[in-house]
């Protein structure tokens, strides 16, 4: 059995058009145009988890092994902000106005809030919440020998029990299953019409950041999305980073193995909350007493963008 605590912080954009990151950095002119037509999420979070795991050995013999564990969270939820919906269009009219349509929400804590956490990573319990929840993650591991001994080498370590001669390892996990309800000092505005709204801004809209007594959500809220119609609730929650994760080592030889990681999030990009990256990898690696090479071949960032590495590890000593 551990007992751990950790903070996590975050900030993801996913789903969003070519046409709304070009109007974002250009910024909005007269003519300018963009429009999401499908799920899409801004999303930056802080919490922490105080965490109890309790794992073991659930079946054991010669040549097998099973192991499994759980670990239940108790978060505090610091901070949260995101933008998420199904569809955006933006139609410019001017520097500061749009007609704009879509189906999206906007929730926010205060930003103070969120952005603390970033600049006091181990601020621990001086740092203020605003909402409270719980997750649990689940994992099960299974090992298998062929026999006992089976890549001896008649040295040093062959008769110590520790000693690792699997032939197939298999960890599956289902982690950050749970999520977070904020509260305190939080706003949500909803926003549906396939019919323009204007929408308007001024030049200063992103002063309040800068100031230290004001909310400089609630100065996006009120001058953006209540004018539009936007309705506005107390009180948001947000979904933890729920991911499946598969890792398989298999010796391949007395010092060749191969292993596999993947990870899947089973959040949808306009989910709300952070969201885990999908990922898989591929490591050959050789192993020998004091050498170590491994080159591993991943397909990350949602399977989007393909990395290849390498790695060597010398150990020196008796």
């Amino acid at each position: 059995m551990s007992i751990n605590t950790r903070q996590r912080s975050g900030m993801q954009m996913f789903g969003i058009s070519e046409s709304a990151a070009r109007l974002a950095f250009n910024k909005i002119d007269s003519g300018s145009r963009a429009s999401i037509n499908k799920g899409f999420g801004i999303n930056a979070q802080t919490f922490q988890e105080l965490s109890f795991t309790l794992g073991g050995v659930l079946a054991k013999n010669d040549r097998n092994e099973f192991n499994g564990g759980l670990t239940f969270k108790l978060i505090r939820g610091l901070g949260a902000a995101y933008l998420k919906g199904n569809s955006l269009d933006i139609n410019a009219t001017g520097t500061n106005s749009a007609l704009v349509s879509g189906d999206m929400q906007f929730a926010y804590t205060d930003d103070k809030s969120l952005v603390d956490p970033f600049n006091q990573p181990y601020g621990l319990f001086a740092l203020n919440s605003r909402g409270i929840g719980a997750g649990v993650d689940i994992g099960l591991s299974y090992t298998h020998k062929a026999r006992k001994t089976k890549y001896s080498t008649s040295k040093y370590c062959d008769y110590n029990d520790k000693r690792s001669d699997h032939d197939f390892k298999l960890a599956l996990a289902l982690n950050d299953v749970g999520g977070i309800r904020f509260n305190r000092m939080s706003s949500k505005y909803t926003y549906s019409s396939n019919v323009y709204t204007t929408a308007a801004a001024s030049n200063n809209i992103l002063d309040p950041f800068h100031y230290s007594n004001v909310n400089a959500f609630d100065s996006i809220g009120e001058n953006i999305f209540k004018p539009m119609g936007a309705t506005k609730s107390r009180g948001f929650s947000t979904a933890l980073p729920t991911a499946i994760n598969l890792q398989m080592d298999f010796r391949m030889s007395k010092n060749f193995y191969t292993s596999i990681f993947w990870n899947q999030s089973l959040k949808g990009y306009n989910s709300t909350g952070l969201r885990s990256t999908s990922m898989l990898s591929v490591i050959p690696r050789f192993e020998s007493r004091g050498f170590e090479f491994s080159m591993p071949v991943t397909l990350s960032e949602n399977y989007r963008n393909f990395y290849v590495g390498a790695y060597i590890g010398i150990v020196t000593g008796k």
